[in-house]
């Protein structure tokens, strides 16, 4: 620009309007130059966003199937292991030995670890829901689900399992910090209505913990990125505090279609 002034005081002195042209011009092709810089890097901080929650998201799923593949393990392992207790049994009992094998039984049933509950005819949300479980009850956590999940739901299973797990996630590391073990209990409901689909977990927390919990968002998927999932999935996500209960809402939207039950 001081060299535009230099100029045009030396060749377009009969003309002292094209400075003031020029200079406007100059400024207006700064300003589209900055929102296009601008505009880049938004589309860029954006892709590294969805980037960032898709690996978090791949993460999880990873971890969850893995587990999925240890209990398939266990289950085959069981398998052999009765097979051998059968043959056990029976010569026990071919040798009239009732006493023995009755015995022999008692033992076998005071080795399972736990019972297995039916919360919903998909068994990938089963066997999560009895895991869940099975870790809150190994920490004195109360784990009450009321699931009424349909058979057939319009979403993918796996992105599901991702925002349930991680839900009860956070409420079992809520109950956790938590100094009084009466209070430690999570209750989450599953429930179909019309096509839309309700969960809503609820667990007492510390209120001291408002102060801090900015920190905790970015732990595990964070609540963050389940409000980022369920929103690409025409979903709703609300939370409040209620009776020292934080409540956790999310509202899944045409997810189950009338017509199938036809």
């Amino acid at each position: 620009m001081l060299v535009a002034s230099v100029v045009s005081e030396i060749t377009f002195i009969d003309h002292p309007n094209f400075i003031f042209i020029f200079i406007i011009s100059f400024i207006i092709y700064i300003n589209i130059c900055i929102l296009y810089l601008y505009k880049t890097l938004r589309n860029y901080y954006e892709k590294l966003e969805k980037t960032t929650t898709q690996k978090i998201v791949f993460e999880s799923e990873l971890k969850f199937f893995k587990q999925l593949k240890d209990s398939q393990s266990k289950l085959y392992s069981m398998k052999h292991d009765l097979k051998n207790q059968y043959i056990v049994l029976m010569g026990m009992l071919s040798q009239g030995d009732t006493a023995g094998a009755e015995k022999y039984l008692q033992n076998s049933i005071q080795k399972i670890e736990h019972i297995d509950y039916f919360f919903t005819n998909n068994y990938v949300l089963n066997y999560l829901l009895n895991e869940k479980k099975a870790i809150a009850e190994s920490h004195g956590i109360t784990l009450n689900v009321k699931s009424f999940l349909p058979e057939k739901i319009n979403l993918d299973t796996d992105i599901f399992a991702v925002v349930l797990g991680n839900l009860i996630d956070n409420s079992l590391n809520a109950v956790l910090r938590l100094s009084n073990s009466e209070e430690k209990e999570i209750s989450l409901l599953i429930k179909q209505f019309d096509n839309n689909l309700l969960i809503e977990i609820s667990n007492v927390f510390d209120p001291m913990e408002l102060k801090t919990r900015k920190n905790r968002q970015f732990e595990g998927i964070g609540i963050k990125n389940v409000k980022r999932i369920v929103e690409e999935h025409g979903g709703i996500y609300n939370q409040w505090i209620q009776d020292h209960q934080y409540i956790v809402s999310i509202l899944l939207l045409h997810v189950y279609d009338k017509e199938d039950e036809e």
